[in-house]
């Protein structure tokens, strides 16, 4: 059996795939949102009365008349922006990593009983055709195929005894004239 046929690496991926989407169109939303603000409230925010008292160490040599107060705030909120939006894509990629991971193993999980029926099905022979899958009757898909698989075994059984029982009786028979 192939890797990329399994059911476990089917429902991984799209379980990622679907958390990769929701992540992604939440990116773009946030990014999108932010970037909308930043833009609107830009010319507002450029907008204040007398310049704020900066202190600056004695250590830095500064010319006040070349400081630009607005090209700084800009630049600061652009850099801000900048930051949001790594930190956004960075969170993106960390999280569809984490998709990957947890989707196997909760792919995994999820298919523990069809591991368990698979195992008791190749161990029946007809040998021990009374042999049944235990199971918790949940209800779901799974504990209705356990229920058929189950029956299916008791009727070849009764079909086996039957046939047991024919040919012992057709030798007793075939003995005694």
């Amino acid at each position: 059996m192939k890797f990329h046929k399994t059911i476990r690496f089917k429902l991984t991926v799209s379980y990622s795939l679907l958390f990769i989407l929701t992540n992604l169109l939440f990116i773009i939303a946030a990014n999108s949102i932010i970037s909308a603000h930043y833009h609107d409230q830009l010319p507002q925010f450029m907008e204040f009365g007398p310049r704020p008292q900066i202190i600056i160490p004695h250590e830095l040599e500064f010319d006040s008349g070349t400081f630009d107060w607005q090209d700084t705030m800009q630049q600061t909120r652009e850099s801000d922006l900048q930051q949001i939006q790594r930190v956004l894509w960075l969170s993106f990629i960390f999280l569809t990593g984490i998709s990957f991971v947890s989707g196997y193993f909760i792919a995994g999980r999820l298919l523990n009983p069809i591991k368990k029926i698979n195992k008791t099905t190749r161990e029946i022979n007809s040998h021990n055709l009374d042999q049944q899958i235990h199971h918790q009757d949940t209800g779901d898909e799974i504990s209705e195929m356990i229920n058929n698989i189950n029956s299916m075994i008791q009727r070849l059984n009764e079909a086996f005894a039957l046939q047991k029982q024919f040919v012992e009786n057709a030798s007793h028979e075939l003995k005694t004239p």
